[in-house]
C-alpha cells in the first residue's frame, strides 16, 4: 500500500522490519483491557472536522485567550495525522487533546513563546493525570525549537520531571531524543 513505507518500520509485531504495517489493536497500548491511549499534541492547534480523524481531536487549551482554537498553520493537523489518521496514522484508536502553544496565518511560519509552552506541558500533565491516564498517555512536541528567542532549560527540566513520573514525551527533534534515552 502506498504510504505505508514508514509504518512497517515502527510495527510493534514481527514482521513490521519488512514494510508491512501489522496494526490490529492486540497490543495494550491499542486500546485492548483500556481506554484509548492519549496524545497531548502540543503544537499550532489541529482541524477538528479532518475526516481522517473520526472526532477523536479535543481542544484543551491555548496559550493565548485571543487565538482561535484552530489550525493556522497546518503542522499541528499533520502531526495529528501521523498519531491517530485512519489512513496512516500509527495509533488508530488513540485520542488526542490538542494544546495550542504556536499560531500562524494561511499555512504560513507559527510562532509562539517558551512560557505558553511550559505552560502547555503543565496542562497536559495536570489533565491526564486527573484522567488517570498516566502510562496511557504521550506528549508529542515537535516545535522548531530553533525558532524560539528565550533559554529552554526550564522545558527541559519540566519534561524531565514528567519522565520521572512516567509521562511518556515524543519529540521530532534529534537532541530531545538523545536526551530522553539519558532520563
Amino acid at each position: 500500500m502506498p504510504g505505508l513505507w514508514g509504518l512497517g518500520r515502527i510495527s510493534f509485531r514481527s514482521g513490521g522490519d519488512r514494510g508491512i504495517y501489522l496494526y490490529d489493536g492486540s497490543h495494550p497500548y491499542c486500546n485492548i483491557g483500556t481506554s484509548p491511549p492519549t496524545a497531548y499534541l502540543i503544537d499550532s492547534g489541529v482541524y477538528l472536522d479532518h475526516s481522517d480523524f473520526g472526532h477523536r481531536v479535543t481542544h484543551l487549551w491555548k496559550a493565548d485567550k485571543s487565538w482561535s482554537p484552530d489550525d493556522h498553520c497546518g503542522h499541528g493537523t499533520h502531526v495529528a495525522g501521523i498519531i491517530i489518521g485512519q489512513t496512516y496514522g500509527v495509533a488508530k484508536n488513540a485520542t488526542i487533546f490538542s494544546v495550542k502553544v504556536l499560531e500562524g496565518r494561511h499555512y504560513g511560519p507559527c510562532s509562539g513563546s517558551w512560557s505558553g509552552v511550559l505552560e502547555g506541558i503543565e496542562k497536559a500533565y495536570n489533565h491526564s493525570s486527573a484522567a488517570g491516564k498516566i502510562p496511557l498517555s504521550v506528549i508529542n512536541m515537535s516545535l522548531g525549537r530553533f525558532s524560539f528567542l528565550l533559554p529552554e532549560y526550564s522545558v527541559d527540566c519540566g519534561l524531565l520531571t514528567l519522565v520521572k513520573v512516567g509521562v511518556r514525551i515524543t519529540s521530532s527533534m534529534v537532541q530531545y531524543r538523545q536526551w530522553l534515552q539519558r532520563a
